[in-house]
């Protein structure tokens, strides 16, 4: 069995991932207002994004002898676009922190370091353009 800090830290990102999976998948179904379609279409795309990393957290967590995690962090519900978008965000530069926590934890294993490494830039990307749409700088380092 991998590191137990590991584990802990690979189910806590799953956890995200899960929460982030249904928040924007809420989110999508609830914000009104002008020009709400293509924000939500491209909510619901980026909770598939969050599907497809929560995928590979499962995958890579039995990989490593352990249980993956079945529950979401808390979900938060809006139905206002900016709110949504800021949440969002907040929820994104969280998952972040968690995988640059992780990365370097996975030296050795190079499947899983690739996988972090992969969903790490996802996340990023996510970053960049839900702080495109609130017209708000980014704060993350490359």
């Amino acid at each position: 069995m991998a590191d137990k800090k590991l584990i802990e830290l690979l189910n806590r990102a799953l956890m995200m991932e899960y929460q982030a999976a249904i928040q924007y998948r809420t989110h999508a179904e609830l914000i009104a207002g002008q020009d709400y379609e293509p924000i939500a279409a491209r909510l619901k795309d980026i909770a598939g994004d969050e599907d497809k990393h929560a995928a590979t957290l499962r995958e890579r967590i039995s990989f490593l002898g352990a249980t993956p995690a079945v529950v979401p962090t808390r979900v938060a519900v809006t139905d206002k676009i900016v709110p949504s978008l800021k949440v969002n965000l907040a929820a994104e530069r969280d998952a972040i922190k968690i995988y640059r926590q992780i990365w370097p934890m996975c030296k050795g294993n190079e499947i899983l370091e690739h996988a972090v490494r992969h969903i790490l830039m996802e996340e990023q990307e996510h970053v960049e353009e839900l702080s495109q749409l609130l017209g708000v700088q980014t704060e993350i380092k490359y």
